[in-house]
């Protein structure tokens, strides 16, 4: 089976690259070219516009655009290809259109719950042969549109030429993607309509415009993707598939054996990676396990001592304390208490030569005795600036005892750079500071907070944590603390939000950490124990989902068993 491609990429670009994948030959028979705005000024002036959304009607579009910029950073998009441009160009895609064209993006729309459109000021940078269909279809929906012509499109010089290869050439099919492949063929069809392969229009705008030019359609693409491509065709007819060796790609070979698995896997974890979480409690000889959380204890300094030589013993790259006190009150004084159970575990460590990465948890939520992660004030609202100091002086604690790292995790504003400024100030310039930048008011949280009794008395923590709904937030938690001076990013929790870590990865050249939390950790023990699932599978699959995403580094109450598995 051999189809021509029409469009200016003479290989199809990534549609061609899909229709080969499915055992169709192409062939390039380039109608078109694309060349630059005829008015550049305006597309200077459109990227310093201020819209709240970019509707792009395809890749091209957005190669002239180019990425957000002072512009918007979300945008809908006609079809899967220019949706995945859109991604890789910086964008978040609100509605992607099954295509093709304009259609397929406002049934998308209308098919929304609520219109994303609505109300909003919206930027469509076009071609200048565009049609107005969606720019009227937006408007008709309540949005304020601003065309802009972004890139041109017109007829090879050699079109005629073009023309007479595709008729000698004689392909099982020839597709137009667009009205203006269409018009170009037509210009130069003079005595050869007769001749033209079966024509195959990539949508209903498509089909119309060849009809109204005499060309003849003998099948129509409802979705501009290889497979849809495909599928019109053999519903057509067009063409003999038993010749195509379909499938002439076969992914299955790289799966045969569990070598060949090992060898090309693309995403691999290692103990190194991970850091495990403990909590410390006062007092010598204590460990009490933690009923919600199977495996996890309790443990004084000495204890922890112990639990740290198996951990290094296993590879693991790092632990995490998490003070419990003896005593509380409305500040969390006993944070920075030197003689603390998080410092006298940083100390005995030190002294023991620890080889793994020693990180203190920076937060009051464990110390006070209302159980929010700052002071208050009389009406029970945390006081965000009077925290800070108070942040920056546990720190600074942990720090002198010997942690390699802090990690604030308080979700005050300002946080960061009050820590890093009081840290470099005392003189530990060396110490790490490993931000929760984005730590969501998340329902996964119950297991840590029966572990730490840290749960609020009054409330919740809504009001400082983030809104699960929210991704952009996050990017902007996220720059915020890399500008304040964190070393490592982490996004907590992980599972429900991989979406999020794989985004902030996308934005920083800063490590990226991500908290396998205790929720997510009791739901496999939990479902593991009744049978219901193969825990050590699901809890590797889970850890790998995780780094796959983009993390760097996996703060993980799995850490210990993890290791075992793949050390061995």
């Amino acid at each position: 089976m051999r189809v021509a491609l029409t469009g200016p990429d003479g290989d199809g670009g990534s549609l061609g690259e899909g229709l080969r994948a499915l055992g169709v030959e192409t062939v390039g028979f380039p109608l078109l070219e694309v060349g630059p705005a005829p008015r550049s000024e305006d597309l200077d002036r459109a990227r310093l516009g201020t819209f709240d959304l970019v509707a792009f009607t395809s890749p091209r579009a957005v190669d002239a655009l180019g990425g957000p910029g002072r512009g918007a950073g979300a945008c809908i998009a006609v079809g899967p290809e220019t949706a995945d441009r859109s991604r890789r160009a910086g964008y978040e895609v609100l509605v992607e259109g099954e295509g093709p064209g304009a259609e397929g993006l406002l049934r998308a729309l209308d098919g929304r719950p609520s219109s994303p459109v609505r109300g909003k000021r919206i930027l469509l940078p076009v071609s200048d042969r565009a049609r107005p269909d969606l720019a009227d279809g937006l408007r008709a929906r309540g949005a304020g549109v601003e065309v802009v012509v972004a890139y041109a499109v017109r007829p090879r010089a050699d079109a005629a030429s073009v023309v007479a290869g595709l008729v000698e050439e004689s392909p099982d099919a020839a597709i137009l993607a667009s009205p203006s492949a269409a018009e170009a063929l037509a210009a130069c069809s003079s005595g050869r309509g007769s001749r033209f392969p079966p024509l195959l229009a990539i949508g209903l705008t498509t089909a119309e415009a060849m009809g109204r030019l005499g060309l003849p359609v003998a099948g129509t693409a409802g979705k501009p993707t290889p497979l849809g491509i495909v599928t019109a065709m053999k519903v057509r007819g067009m063409g003999d598939f038993s010749k195509s060796g379909f499938p002439g790609a076969r992914p299955r070979r790289m799966r045969r054996t569990e070598a060949i698995r090992r060898m090309v896997r693309e995403t691999r974890l290692s103990p190194e990676m991970l850091v495990a979480p403990m909590f410390v409690v006062p007092g010598e000889g204590v460990r009490e396990p933690v009923p919600s959380m199977p495996g996890v204890d309790r443990v004084s300094p000495d204890l922890a001592v112990e639990d740290a030589r198996v951990l290094v013993g296993l590879g693991v790259g790092g632990l995490i304390l998490f003070g419990i006190p003896g005593r509380k009150d409305p500040e969390g004084s006993s944070a920075w208490d030197p003689e603390g159970p998080v410092c006298t575990t940083l100390r005995l460590l030190r002294r023991e030569e620890a080889d793994c990465a020693c990180w203190a948890d920076v937060c009051l939520c464990e110390y006070t005795d209302h159980g929010h992660c700052g002071v208050l004030d009389e009406k029970g609202a945390v006081r965000n600036d009077e925290t800070l100091p108070l942040l920056a002086r546990a720190a600074v604690a942990y720090a002198r005892a010997g942690a390699d790292a802090v990690a604030p995790s308080a979700m005050m504003d300002g946080q960061v750079r009050a820590i890093r400024t009081a840290l470099d100030h005392d003189g530990l310039t060396d110490t790490l500071l490993v931000s929760y930048a984005v730590k969501y008011a998340s329902g996964f949280y119950g297991p840590f907070r029966d572990a730490a009794g840290s749960a609020p008395k009054s409330g919740d923590r809504k009001a400082y944590q983030m809104d699960p709904a929210n991704a952009r937030e996050a990017l902007r938690e996220a720059a915020l603390d890399e500008a304040e001076g964190a070393d490592v990013l982490m996004v907590k929790p992980a599972l429900a939000y991989l979406d999020i870590v794989r985004r902030v990865k996308e934005r920083t050249d800063l490590p990226v950490a991500a908290y396998n939390v205790s929720g997510e950790y009791a739901m496999v023990k939990a479902a593991a124990e009744r049978g219901w699932i193969d825990g050590d599978r699901v809890m590797l699959e889970t850890l790998t989902a995780i780094r796959r995403a983009g993390a760097d580094i996996i703060v993980t109450y799995h850490a210990a068993e993890a290791a075992r598995l793949l050390g061995g």
